[in-house]
């Protein structure tokens, strides 16, 4: 009797261990009260404490054809390797070469650096910038496998897909490509580290204006389980006036004077909340997206040539 009573008194439940009591949080819930929201930041300055790429996240880069976006994601891709962040980019659209010298031209900061300067580059991100080296339609699980790889082996921080589209996916596959960006939103979380995915907009009326983020083709999962959606906008309206302007040999229109070439947009961000716009100045003959109207390309790796010649 006396046995079967003790046992009664300390029988617990064999609960799932998904099931827990609030107490077992008692210690984290304080320590998101002193938790610092931290990431990546990005290459400007405007951005910094307003818009990150925070480990355990998944970001949407979205735009319509011909609007910038790989490029874009390139320039801040490019420049946080080179800062030290172990960054894999998996392009599907060109040959790894084609989209690695385009980032290295970036990088440079001119629109052809010499031989020299460029191996240099190449050689600086040895160990900090990799590449999944696929051109054309890449399964999905393959993707993943070696972005877990690279995660574990290499301890990548930051990984780019470019694009969605290209994943193996049929352009009417939206449950698959939302199983798809769930699976990368549970490999960024469980690794803690954080993915970016290019996505393309659905053809609209016009592309005078941004489209916003129901604009994403695809499945309107793809925005709902990302933590963070990104529009890149090119001011077309602008540039057909100033292409008039030169041609009449007239001034620009004063409304577009102050306007940037470009523009991200921030339609989401679950870690904050905050979803501002952010005007980007675009150089041609570089690529590069610089903050300001009167900035101009700078290269983003420092280098010392042969004849003593140094850039910064």
């Amino acid at each position: 009797k006396e046995t079967m009573l003790a046992c009664l008194r300390e029988a617990r439940t064999c609960d799932p261990s998904e099931l827990r009591d609030v107490s077992d949080f008692e210690d984290a819930i304080w320590e998101e009260y002193s938790r610092k929201d931290e990431g990546i930041r990005l290459p400007w300055k405007k951005t910094d404490g307003k818009l990150m790429l925070r480990p355990g996240e998944t970001s949407i880069w979205a735009g319509v054809n011909g609007h910038g976006k790989s490029t874009l994601a390139s320039f801040v891709f490019g420049t946080i390797a080179a800062k030290g962040v172990r960054t894999c980019v998996a392009s599907m659209e060109y040959r790894a070469g084609l989209w690695m010298m385009r980032m290295n031209r970036q990088l440079a900061g001119v629109p052809l650096p010499s031989e020299e300067f460029s191996r240099h580059i190449t050689r600086s991100l040895k160990g900090k910038l990799f590449a999944f080296d696929v051109q054309g339609a890449a399964k999905a699980d393959r993707i993943l496998e070696v972005f877990r790889y690279a995660r574990r082996r290499y301890q990548v921080e930051l990984f780019l897909i470019d694009n969605l589209t290209k994943c193996g996916f049929a352009d009417d596959d939206y449950p698959g490509q939302k199983k798809f960006v769930e699976a990368i939103s549970d490999f960024a979380r469980s690794e803690q580290t954080h993915v970016a995915i290019v996505a393309h907009m659905r053809k609209g009326e016009s592309e005078d204006v941004p489209a916003g983020k129901f604009g994403i083709k695809g499945s309107g999962g793809i925005a709902d389980m990302a933590d963070t959606v990104l529009e890149v906008w090119r001011n077309k309206p602008r540039e057909r006036a100033i292409k008039k302007a030169k041609e009449n040999n007239e001034a620009l229109p004063e409304k577009y004077e102050s306007q940037s070439d470009a523009m991200l947009i921030c339609h989401k961000q679950r870690a904050n909340g905050i979803e501002d716009s952010y005007g980007l100045f675009y150089d041609a003959d570089t690529t590069q997206y610089m903050s300001g109207p009167t900035h101009r390309p700078r290269p983003i790796v420092d280098f010392v040539s042969i004849a003593g010649v140094q850039t910064k």
